[in-house]
């Protein structure tokens, strides 16, 4: 998913999204200033992980040299 698409629909009062690139989300764990922690599964190789996904202001910007 690209750019901020992905950080508007992680807002704390925003749905929970179904999938975050290759793994199907389970829950939010939790919110802070740095990002969003999830509750992952990775149909692949048949596990649990946590996935991190930075706030907007947290993330690289695409205009970085």
């Amino acid at each position: 998913m690209a750019g901020g698409r992905l950080y508007e629909r992680l807002d704390a009062d925003a749905a929970l999204p179904e999938r975050i690139g290759a793994y199907r989300v389970v829950r939010r764990l939790g919110a802070g200033g740095m990002g969003t922690v999830f509750e992952a599964y990775e149909e692949k190789m048949h596990r649990k992980v946590a996935l991190k996904v930075l706030s907007r202001h947290q993330a690289p910007s695409d205009k970085a040299a």
